[in-house]
């Protein structure tokens, strides 16, 4: 299935690469053929230079294409998905279009060429979908082309999800039976497998099951059979497998948290380049905190430290401008058992606090308390974009142990929670899910993204308090 759908990709890729040749080679000559009724000369087939620009030109859009997800399934996505695909892909290059046609003063030839090519190329390869799309079905779903395949698993539970599975994913197999370790040995297994020329293995329920009818996978691997490990509701997964190779040791790396990468390296990067110029600009702030701080109660310090929860529970000393009384920490507990907790979890937020100094509600609305988390970035123990670092004593707290997953990346000044709701959010729930969806779908872009989202939360002060 995988094989076969990344093969198809890369012909598929190179298929819409030689249309789009094929456009762009056509709307010159319509444009010059154009120009030729208009008493103007018949251009020339294609120099190198419009070689090297159709190139640079395909290349674009097989990219933009691609990143619409467009060559995601192998090309059998439904039709109209896929028209929405390469509409999306085309409506950046649309808009730059029609802004050169307003601004600029290209010849009537010139325009011609560009709009014959951008109005047959999405055609073209929407066509061409069309008709792979329609020939595959027929071929696959033939009784010849039929995979033959098994699902691995309480009887019950796996019929069930493959019941649920949608039809255009299930036409091209032809299910040969059920193999429940409950009910079946090993041995009826290979029968199984051998009397129905099986290829494939859907094993449903993760990894517990896997090593559970390891026997069963085992035997599987001896006859060849391509084994796939389903991921349901019931057996969530979280992270992504790669294979790694030492010597003559192969890994099957189980990963829950972003991969070292070229995007990751960039992150850490731009985290101390960044700290460092917001630390030089956001100096004149510093002096203001230091003197409201100091205005509001003489007898503590400007700075207020504490231990947090890092990267895998590690702890680090955060710090902070202080926005409490030298005597908060004391005075926890009973503030918690006069006031209560505005958050239903393990972690305390209470909008009335009667721990906080005057002018300390500015400095929190503000945000200034935040930066001396600066220094954090600089050294390494946080990032610009990550969970929110909590006490260690809240950490400790957690009431379940997928909680805990919020700490396989650097805690962050900012994240979805500080962006979407800040002490708005008082379901501890709710703020386990902001993280575990930054943590899922992490990318240097999202990390610029979110980065953008927190300027205007942060100057129209949303959520905080």
């Amino acid at each position: 299935m995988y094989t076969n759908s990344t093969a198809r990709r890369h012909i598929f890729q190179m298929l819409d690469a030689l249309l789009i040749f094929v456009c762009l080679y056509a709307a010159k000559c319509l444009s010059a053929l154009a120009a030729s009724s208009a008493g103007g000369r018949l251009a020339d087939t294609f120099s190198f230079t419009d070689l090297i620009s159709a190139s640079a030109t395909a290349l674009i859009i097989l990219v933009l294409l691609d990143h619409s997800g467009f060559y995601r399934k192998g090309s059998l996505q439904r039709p109209l998905r896929a028209f929405q695909q390469i509409t999306g892909a085309w409506i950046a290059p649309l808009f730059a279009l029609c802004l050169y046609q307003i601004s600029s003063d290209a010849s009537p030839e010139f325009r011609c060429f560009l709009w014959a090519s951008a109005l047959s190329i999405p055609l073209v390869i929407f066509i061409r979908h069309i008709s792979i799309y329609y020939y595959l079905s027929c071929v696959d779903c033939s009784p010849k082309q039929l995979k033959s395949v098994i699902l691995m698993g309480e009887r019950d539970y796996v019929t069930a999800v493959w019941d649920r599975l949608p039809h255009t994913w299930k036409r091209s197999f032809a299910l040969a039976g059920v193999y429940d370790p409950n009910e079946s040995s090993t041995h009826d297994l290979q029968n199984l497998l051998v009397e129905n020329s099986v290829s494939h293995v859907l094993l449903f329920g993760g990894f517990e099951d896997t090593y559970r009818m390891r026997d069963a996978v085992r035997l599987c691997m001896l006859l060849g059979v391509d084994i796939y490990m389903g991921e349901t509701p019931s057996h969530p997964f979280t992270g992504n497998i790669r294979f790694e190779r030492v010597a003559d040791c192969h890994f099957c790396v189980y990963r829950n948290a972003p991969i070292l990468s070229w995007g990751y390296i960039f992150k850490s990067i731009f985290d101390r380049l960044a700290a460092a110029a917001l630390m030089l600009l956001s100096s004149p702030f510093w002096l203001l905190a230091a003197c409201l701080i100091k205005a509001g109660d003489r007898n503590g310090p400007v700075f207020y430290k504490q231990k947090r929860s890092g990267m895998y529970g590690k702890e680090f000393t955060m710090w902070k401008f202080r926005s409490m009384y030298s005597d908060a920490e004391q005075r926890l507990n009973k503030v918690k058992e006069e006031y209560g907790n505005d958050m239903n979890g393990p972690v305390f937020k209470l909008e009335h606090d009667p721990r906080i100094i005057p002018f300390g509600h500015f400095l929190r609305k503000t945000s200034i308390d935040e930066l001396p988390q600066l220094i954090n970035v600089l050294k390494g123990d946080m990032s610009l974009v990550g969970p929110r670092p909590l006490p260690v004593y809240e950490t400790a707290a957690f009431p379940d142990l997928e909680s805990r997953r919020r700490l396989t990346v650097k805690p962050g000044l900012t994240c979805y929670w500080q962006i979407e709701g800040r002490s708005n959010t008082t379901d501890f729930k709710d703020l386990i899910e902001k993280d575990m969806k930054y943590i899922d779908n992490w990318s240097f872009w999202l990390d610029l993204w979110l980065l953008l989202r927190t300027i205007p939360a942060v100057f129209c002060m949303r959520g905080a308090k």
